[in-house]
């Protein structure tokens, strides 16, 4: 469930600042729960965009409280996707990762 929404909040991420990634090194973030904002080349602009993804998903978590398993899943895509600029194809790459790692996972053995 983490990695969908990190997968989501990349891409929507992507999708608010595209020119923001094309600056290489800048880009790179020092590991997988920070982005250095100090290497950016407008270090400014790179927090403002950080500041705006961690109210939208402050927004996200309040929105889907209260449910659990799947619906909290498909809750916190929909609420994501829907902010991106094309909402139906944000959904349908999220939906194809999820089968695609449901797949790739194994079987839990039963109790």
């Amino acid at each position: 469930m983490r990695a969908v929404l990190i997968l989501i909040a990349s891409a929507l991420l992507a999708a608010l600042a595209p020119a923001a990634s094309a600056g290489g090194d800048a880009a790179k973030a020092p590991g997988p729960r920070g982005h250095d904002c100090s290497k950016a080349p407008d270090p400014k602009a790179c927090e403002e965009r950080r500041e705006k993804m961690r109210q939208a998903m402050n927004e996200v978590r309040k929105a889907c409280e209260g449910k659990e398993g799947a619906a909290h899943m498909e809750c916190k895509r929909e609420q994501m996707c829907a902010r991106t600029k094309d909402p139906a194809m944000c959904g349908g790459q999220a939906k194809e990762r999820t089968e695609r790692r449901g797949r790739d996972k194994p079987a839990k053995p039963a109790s």
